[in-house]
């Protein structure tokens, strides 16, 4: 019993997002999309691939639809088609209409000229010059995008390069002027040093002479004593 719910639940959320998803496109559209359902799923790829360019016509909307396999289905079918009847214009003229519809422009394409190398007065081919002509012009806008995007990118390129080579510059400027700096600090240091040096070297040379000084002052002193010492017992003092 679970599993039958489960089951539904499954099926009701499938024909839900099937809803929402074909909101997206128009009324009109849905009628002849949905025909092109039933003709596909009963095999008749020719009615199903008709009823399919025209919702298509009325809202290309219709491309992001799930069509069940539409194009795919055929497509093998024309292919399997030409393979016995290799210049059959309606075949053809419905592959490029399919490679069109799928964005393949350069195939579809091909196909048309098929059409006008086999059968340049017929109407067909006709039909195919015009498509030819729309697709070329699309072809070539789409290159056009392309080339822009290339020269965006190598004009973004090339700003690129200029911003890192200033970066460079003022990173570089930057550095020199901190090791200029740098070494103006180290040469003050290094007199400062020596200055210090220098002083210190003053200061025990003075501390020295001082030292000597107060040496031979002391050797007086002491001689001196000596010398009043005895004058002292000379003179009958006790001292």
């Amino acid at each position: 019993m679970s599993l039958i719910k489960t089951l539904l639940t499954l099926c009701l959320f499938i024909n839900l997002f099937h809803v929402n998803h074909s909101e997206a496109v128009s009324k009109a559209a849905q009628i002849p999309f949905k025909k092109a359902l039933e003709f596909n799923g009963h095999g008749d790829y020719v009615s199903a691939l008709n009823s399919f360019i025209e919702a298509y016509n009325i809202d290309a909307a219709v491309l992001g639809l799930d069509n069940e396999g539409i194009l795919d289905n055929s497509t093998k079918f024309f292919q399997r088609y030409l393979q016995n009847n290799p210049k059959d214009l309606n075949s053809l003229m419905w592959l490029g209409s399919i490679h069109s519809l799928t964005g393949d422009i350069k195939t579809a394409i091909e196909y048309y000229q098929k059409v006008t190398m086999f059968s340049p007065n017929s109407e067909e081919a006709k039909e195919a010059d015009t498509e030819i002509i729309a697709l070329e012009k699309l072809l070539r806008s789409e290159q056009n995008k392309e080339e822009e995007k290339v020269v965006d990118a190598q004009k973004e390129a090339a700003n690129l390069d200029r911003m890192k080579v200033n970066v460079t510059r003022e990173v570089k400027q930057e550095y020199e002027a901190a090791i200029s700096k740098l070494e103006e600090q180290i040469v003050t240091l290094e007199e400062a040093v020596s200055e210090a040096q220098q002083q210190a070297a003053d200061a025990k040379k003075v501390a020295e002479e001082t030292k000597a000084k107060f040496g031979d002052l002391e050797k007086d002193l002491k001689k001196y004593k000596f010398l009043y010492r005895k004058y002292r017992r000379k003179s009958g003092s006790n001292w």
